[in-house]
């Protein structure tokens, strides 16, 4: 077991990701059903497409939730809805994240509850070469930030 201060390291990856392609895992959360995660990559902006020429990087995390009649909703969680929403897959895209030099989450990402008190986070370094993105990701398990 792998430990960053006192939360645990669940899952850890580098991978190599051409720029029209997403990835699709799942996170292991204790004794509960896995977490089911998409991660994708933009450029332009989270409010639709931009000029990406010096625009800032942003990362954003949203989540899929069954909805009414088999219908899917996805929520957001920075405007306040799904709070304790059942998730069936958590959306996070990279909008802007495009040097070489790599371009990292300054703090662990807040990415669901569980019971008991924990948090799963998420931390990430993205570098795009070309067409190609590289990301290191870790998810971690600990207690509330």
């Amino acid at each position: 077991m792998t430990k960053v201060g006192d939360r645990e390291i669940v899952l850890r990856e580098v991978l190599l990701v051409p720029e029209s392609e997403t990835v699709t895992f799942e996170v292991p959360v204790g004794e509960f059903e896995p977490l089911r995660v998409r991660i994708a990559f933009a450029e332009g902006s989270s409010n639709g497409p931009t000029n990406s020429v010096g625009s800032d990087p942003r990362f954003v995390i949203e989540y899929e939730t069954p909805g009414k009649d088999g219908v899917t909703s996805l929520i957001n969680l920075e405007n306040g809805a799904g709070g304790g929403a059942e998730i069936s897959c958590v959306i996070m895209t990279f909008y802007n994240f495009n040097t070489p030099y790599g371009q990292t989450l300054q703090a662990p990402q807040l990415v669901a509850d569980v019971s008991g008190g924990k948090e799963v986070t998420f931390l990430a370094t993205v570098y795009k070469f070309g067409k190609i993105f590289k990301i290191e990701f870790q998810f971690m398990i600990g207690d509330s930030l």
